[in-house]
């Protein structure tokens, strides 16, 4: 499902999570922890990360660590914040599958293989050239031959 145009740019769905921490965090947060929250969201949107999660859940410990919240972590701001870290994940994964999605273009057909590349395949001379330092495959023995430990010869 492609995300709607009007959310689909950073800026515009960070400030949509900036209004929803002020709507739904201010009153429940004292004013640094809710600023650190509030960062910490729209960073997430900055950097196109998702929300840490453990066992496939929102790990609030993590949340509360780089919030500097541990005190203030309650389970009626878990669930004020819960929708937003939601969202958030929600329009990180449209952007990525819209990303991916093919896009008709009047692209220029794919350009011919060169003629060096040609000649070599014909030639059957390999397409790495060799390099007069480094000797061929077939000239080294093979290394299952090669004993890993030199006997030592005594010669008491």
């Amino acid at each position: 499902m492609a995300p709607n145009n009007q959310f689909s740019s950073p800026e515009i769905f960070q400030r949509k999570i900036s209004d929803f921490c002020t709507v739904r965090l201010e009153s429940l947060l004292q004013q640094r922890t809710f600023e650190n929250v509030r960062a910490y969201m729209i960073g997430l949107v900055q950097f196109r990360s998702h929300p840490p999660a453990r066992a496939g859940k929102i790990d609030w410990q993590a949340i509360a660590l780089a919030c500097d919240m541990e005190a203030e972590l309650t389970t009626e701001v878990k669930r004020a914040v819960q929708p937003g870290f939601d969202a958030i994940a929600r329009w990180l994964g449209a952007n990525r599958a819209n990303k991916m999605a093919p896009v008709a273009t009047n692209a220029l057909p794919r350009r011919a293989p060169s003629k060096r590349l040609e000649k070599t395949v014909k030639s059957g001379k390999p397409l790495v050239p060799v390099s007069p330092l480094r000797k061929p495959a077939s000239a080294l023995p093979d290394r299952r031959s090669i004993p890993l430990v030199a006997a030592r010869t005594s010669g008491r």
